[in-house]
């Protein structure tokens, strides 16, 4: 399968969450459009837990990112990039 449009929207979100000032938060306020504009069903099924967990994290009961703590936020931005390395990985594997 082609997870190109996931792949895409990962680097992107990864290199606004590296480069981009500001604090954390701010970052992944930012990058939050680019995670929302595609849908679970374009990443694998083995990472669409990852990504439904970061949506969620970031959208979820909580309200906005501002009541979220840094450690947490923290965590999102990990899984983030942990999302990015394993799509990156399957579709190397897929091209082998």
């Amino acid at each position: 399968m082609d997870y190109y449009n996931a792949l895409e929207t990962l680097d992107v979100t990864v290199r606004d969450l590296a480069t981009k000032e500001g604090k954390i938060r701010d970052r992944l306020f930012e990058v939050l459009g680019y995670l929302l504009s595609v849908p679970d069903r374009v990443y694998p099924k083995e990472l669409q837990p990852d990504i439904k967990w970061i949506r969620e994290s970031l959208t979820g009961k909580r309200g906005s990112l501002e009541k979220i703590r840094i450690k947490r936020l923290v965590e999102i931005a990990e899984r983030i990039c942990y999302l990015h390395e394993e799509l990156r990985h399957i579709m190397t594997c897929q091209n082998d």
